[in-house]
């Protein structure tokens, strides 16, 4: 494992951010590793990181430096501010019990699934670039990108978490293409149960509506 972080100074095209920011969004000291002499990223799994041969990588060998996981908190705050944006007051409250205590990662994911697509595209639009955001600003505190370039680069990921956050204020909570309908049938009986309106939809435009009975 190499401790000498002033190796190399790398163009951000170059880096694999969105893979850099999902490691550091796990909760293990180890959560990958990074090589200062390619800027690869190899997340890790069980305790191990693994070559591409399946083989453990023996960190000590190389220049590897180990990527210790930011914990749940950032991702936990990213869900908070996702939810305070988004504009249909049902999937809102939905998302907000979510939150609540042990198990809401697993239980937020599920009420995003259960949302429509437009939706969950800004959620994970939303997700990506904030990860991406925390992965700049791990390099760049290890002098791996320079400075000016984070800043540029962290500035346009801020106007797509904008963006996404302004598609979550208009998007609807409930919208399901009529093809889909057959294979989704239990999310639709469940968003029915929560007296929710399903919009169903053919080539993008409104089709019918189911209404649960009053």
């Amino acid at each position: 494992m190499h401790d000498d972080d002033s190796l190399r100074v790398f163009d951000l095209a170059c880096l694999d951010l969105e893979t850099l920011g999902s490691v550091l969004a796990g909760s293990d000291w180890l959560a990958g590793c990074f090589d200062p002499v390619t800027g690869d990223v190899i997340q890790a799994f069980n305790g191990e990181v693994l070559a591409e041969n399946g083989n453990p990588i023996d960190l000590d060998e190389g220049a590897w430096v180990v990527i210790e996981g930011e914990g749940s908190r950032p991702s936990y705050r990213d869900m908070e501010i996702f939810v305070d944006s988004v504009g249909d007051p049902v999937l809102a409250g939905r998302l907000r019990q979510a939150l609540e205590g042990r198990g809401a990662f697993s239980r937020f994911r599920h009420e995003i699934h259960l949302a429509a697509e437009p939706m969950r595209n800004a959620w994970f639009e939303f997700r990506d670039a904030s990860q991406q955001i925390r992965a700049i600003g791990w390099l760049t505190t290890r002098h791996y990108v320079d400075q000016s370039a984070g800043v540029v680069a962290v500035a346009g990921l801020e106007e797509r978490c904008d963006y996404a956050l302004a598609q979550a204020a208009g998007a609807p909570g409930a919208r399901l293409d009529a093809v889909d309908l057959p294979a989704r049938w239990a999310d639709v009986i469940g968003l029915l149960d929560r007296g929710e309106t399903v919009v169903l939809t053919r080539d993008d435009h409104p089709w019918a509506n189911i209404s649960p009975v009053e």
